[in-house]
């Protein structure tokens, strides 16, 4: 887990137990474009090494803007801005990242060239919104994430952004310094939700 989930964990012996709390969370999905056809015509070995390599790539730029790696889905990162840690601004800290983020790709993707390993390209979702925070499952394995609509709607995000994209909902793009740098873009229909999402989009293409 996270180094935070970690100091948390030791500051406080009850965060140990299982249940939640109401918290205002960004939370940011990074997915790698059509991995899984990529990895079959490559040997299992160089999955993993890449896999491994471009996790502590992107990993390195999440803890550096101070946020907490929920979890690895395959080949996707979840990852929470807001909880256990707040800054001043949680939705500057996710927008920076995913730029970041896409910034130290590109150094990774140069790097594995040379090693005729494949180009990775990704997309990147990031929402704000309320959430349920704690540790959820059992008394013998829980896991310390966070539940709601709003994190939904991150991973729907992240589905719509095309390969080097970043897209914001309205209620992250509200709270940013650098509205110039994302693009309006035509309001989306995802699915569970009836009426269309505002979004924008930072686009490195």
């Amino acid at each position: 887990v996270s180094e935070n989930i970690v100091d948390e964990l030791l500051q406080n012996e009850t965060s140990l137990e299982l249940g939640g709390t109401q918290n205002e969370v960004c939370v940011l999905f990074c997915d790698i474009r059509g991995f899984t056809s990529l990895s079959e015509n490559m040997k299992p070995s160089d999955v993993v090494y890449l896999l491994n390599s471009y996790f502590e790539a992107m990993i390195d730029v999440v803890f550096a803007n101070n946020g907490t790696l929920d979890k690895i889905i395959g080949d996707e990162l979840m990852v929470l801005y807001g909880v256990p840690l707040k800054s001043e601004n949680d939705c500057q800290s996710a927008v920076n990242s995913a730029k970041e983020m896409l910034k130290a790709l590109e150094k990774f993707n140069q790097k594995n060239i040379k090693h005729n390993l494949p180009k990775l390209e990704v997309g990147i979702g990031v929402n704000y919104g309320k959430v349920v925070s704690g540790n959820i499952g059992s008394e013998k394995q829980m896991n310390y994430t966070v539940i709601g609509d709003a994190v939904n709607l991150a991973a729907r995000l992240c589905s719509h952004a095309k390969s080097g994209q970043v897209v914001i909902s309205e209620s992250v793009f509200n709270q940013i310094s650098n509205m110039s740098s994302f693009e309006a873009q035509e309001p989306i229909r995802v699915k569970g939700k009836s009426n269309e999402i505002s979004n924008w989009i930072f686009n490195t293409n």
